[in-house]
């Protein structure tokens, strides 16, 4: 093949998109016909040009990666015409983390939590496998847990549990949901923990001059021991 027209750099983010125009021109006059070939991961554009005699056009190659490169990767595009000939560009495709998606402020009292829903999304033809990656797993967690898989062209829900373990401070953690097929989601979690109010309530059913008992649990949410009194009190 000819040598490259040129070197074009694309740099994006994970599931954002970027455009590069391309000046193309007939120089017969007759109209002419280009088959466009693009090579490289995440590389969109229309597969065939029509100009009329002597028409100029700009080509759009639009480049929306779905997988972090972790050096820039080559592709191309060409354009190809039994009557005006062939002609390409050189693509150096490069595709950083996506940015973090900072989530609502969770807030739980102590001895609870709260939860939010993420939803991830599988865009190829066949199941993507998703780990999971908390950086503070003492108060936040995925369900269901890792590895998720998501089926073709699907989109998932998840959820994202806080657990607080603190009264007086902020509780924040980073979750990274990375696939080597989908790509990565990653979101930044903040929360702060309330002081206990009145839990559920739990119902003891026993039968006349029977007994009955039941389990109350409680967790020390706390990263340190604590001491409990108990006080029971009767209505009747």
């Amino acid at each position: 093949p000819p040598p490259p027209e040129t070197q074009l750099s694309l740099e994006t983010a994970c599931r954002e998109a970027v455009a590069v125009d391309i000046s193309i021109s007939n120089p017969l006059d007759q109209a002419v016909r280009f088959d466009v070939e693009l090579i490289g991961d995440g590389l969109l554009g229309d597969s065939v040009v029509m100009l009329g005699p002597r028409e100029k056009m700009m080509y759009q190659v639009i480049y929306s990666p779905l997988v972090r490169t972790y050096e820039a990767g080559h592709g191309s595009v060409s354009f190809i015409s039994d009557a005006a000939g062939d002609f390409w560009y050189q693509l150096s495709l490069n595709a950083h983390a996506p940015e973090p998606k900072l989530l609502p402020q969770f807030c739980a009292e102590v001895g609870s939590s709260a939860r939010q829903t993420v939803n991830i999304e599988n865009p190829n033809a066949e199941p993507a496998m998703f780990e999971v990656t908390v950086s503070n797993p003492t108060n936040f967690a995925v369900m269901p847990p890792a590895p998720i898989q998501v089926a073709p062209f699907q989109t998932k829900e998840l959820e994202v549990i806080y657990s607080p373990s603190s009264l007086s401070r902020t509780e924040s953690s980073r979750i990274e949901i990375i696939s080597e097929l989908a790509g990565e989601y990653i979101f930044d979690c903040e929360g702060s923990g309330m002081p206990p109010t009145v839990m559920p309530a739990t119902t003891i059913t026993a039968a006349v001059n029977t007994t009955a008992s039941t389990l109350l649990l409680f967790r020390n949410p706390f990263g340190y021991a604590i001491n409990v009194r108990v006080d029971l009190a009767s209505t009747d």
